[in-house]
């Protein structure tokens, strides 16, 4: 077999050869001009795809035979025009020209194969059998075509890593030593933002539930340690996550903590935060697209259909919750009538000392939080300008805007039993 070096060349605006008009030249002529190169083509005859490409004004055609001079300032040089003596000849004047030549007729003058090629989109998946068997490379790149179809939505989140306007790919990529709890989405790829994304493609160690998909997961580094925390029934052994995300933290490691979903709705994301805050390990919190919005929207429901529904009531199914607790209340687009919102929760009887945290512009860099009790909101909302967008949360869980105030809770939550694989 021939030892090879695989390359990507960049051709855009530089002259390539190609002696030959058939139909192997035209597919070398097509993938050119597809690679932006300025081709010319040396041809007594054409068929119609040169021909067409010409009269359009993609390449250049002489409808004569090859001369010394075509070689004249060339990148590259292919040949396909079925005549070994002119492989030869050609052959001879590009070793001379110091000039990359490859040729359809004879392997052995060739110094590159050009490869069978599968692509979708960027990407493109070249296979080379040495120039040994053209046709066994033809049948892997249908494998491999049917390959890229059916795995369509992990690659096009793959390759959305790093394209995330104004920070470098290194900036991005997950941290040692940190913890970065995630949220993995409702299980299509497609849906994971790109911080997820390129975290989940970056991390030493992933500590996941049951509910991410196998797709999300295959865009994990192979050398990434994948470890399933997520609950499954009667399992008598119970994952200790909190100090698995420490103790991986503290060992250098990159972490992420993948949770279907959002992290911190319905989620053990509180516990595992105020873990973190304890033992003094940094943390990031990467929201992601909840099935509250996503299943419904996949269905064609509108939650909030306007005329229709003013609220969405979100509640737990799980049995065996020991107290409910009180609910929370979020209000979307609320800045600008604090006084209305909190007369309307007044009169549904919530006490005067509820917490209340205003949420400005949030997720962008100038992100700001209020913190306030809803007997006091309406002041706040004419004393401080609230910028919009702005979320106003209600309800015993915005006093934790303060994580610090987490940490007392741990001990007196119930662990739900999980289990390791």
């Amino acid at each position: 077999m021939n030892p090879l070096y695989p390359i990507y060349l960049k051709l855009a605006g530089r002259a390539v050869l190609v002696a030959g008009g058939g139909p192997v030249a035209l597919r070398r002529i097509q993938r050119l001009v597809a690679a932006g190169a300025s081709v010319r083509v040396v041809s007594p005859n054409a068929v119609a795809g040169v021909v067409e490409l010409r009269n359009a004004g993609k390449i250049h055609w002489s409808a004569r035979k090859f001369e010394a001079s075509d070689l004249e300032g060339v990148a590259l040089c292919l040949l396909a025009t079925g005549d070994e003596e002119v492989a030869r000849s050609v052959r001879e004047e590009a070793t001379r020209r110091g000039i990359l030549l490859n040729t359809a007729e004879v392997e052995s003058l060739s110094d590159f194969h050009v490869p069978a090629l599968a692509t979708r989109g960027d990407v493109q998946i070249a296979v080379s059998t040495g120039g040994q068997s053209p046709a066994g490379a033809a049948r892997l790149r249908a494998a491999l075509e049917a390959w890229l179809e059916k795995s369509a939505e992990s690659i096009d989140a793959a390759v959305a890593l790093g394209r995330a306007p104004g920070a470098s790919s290194a900036s991005r990529k997950a941290a040692p030593g940190k913890v970065y709890i995630v949220g993995a989405g409702p299980g299509d790829p497609g849906l994971l933002t790109l911080r997820a994304a390129e975290l989940i493609a970056s991390a030493d160690v992933i500590l996941h539930d049951r509910l991410v998909s196998r797709g999300v997961l295959d865009l994990a580094s192979p050398n990434a340690q994948l470890v399933f925390v997520g609950k499954e029934a009667g399992c008598p052994r119970e994952a200790d996550i909190e100090r698995l995300l420490v103790e991986s933290a503290r060992a250098a490691k990159a972490v992420v903590r993948l949770k279907g979903g959002d992290p911190l709705l319905f989620a053990r994301g509180g516990e595992e935060i105020a873990a973190l805050r304890v033992a003094g390990v940094e943390f990031e919190v990467v929201p992601g697209v909840s099935a509250l919005t996503a299943a419904p929207g996949a269905a064609g429901i509108p939650l909030t259909l306007r005329g229709t529904a003013r609220e969405v009531i979100v509640r737990s199914g799980h049995p065996g919750e020991p107290d409910p607790g009180p609910p929370t209340y979020v209000y979307f687009m609320a800045g600008s009538r604090l006084a209305q919102v909190a007369a309307e929760l007044a009169a549904e009887g919530l006490p005067p000392s509820t917490p209340v945290a205003i949420i400005q512009r949030g997720t962008l860099p100038d992100q700001r939080t209020l913190t306030c009790v809803l007997g006091s909101l309406a002041a706040l909302g004419e004393s401080s300008p609230i910028e919009t967008p702005a979320l106003v949360v209600v309800g015993e869980v915005a006093r934790f805007a303060d994580a610090s105030l987490l940490a007392p809770l741990l001990d007196g939550l119930a662990r739900p039993s999980e289990c390791v694989e």
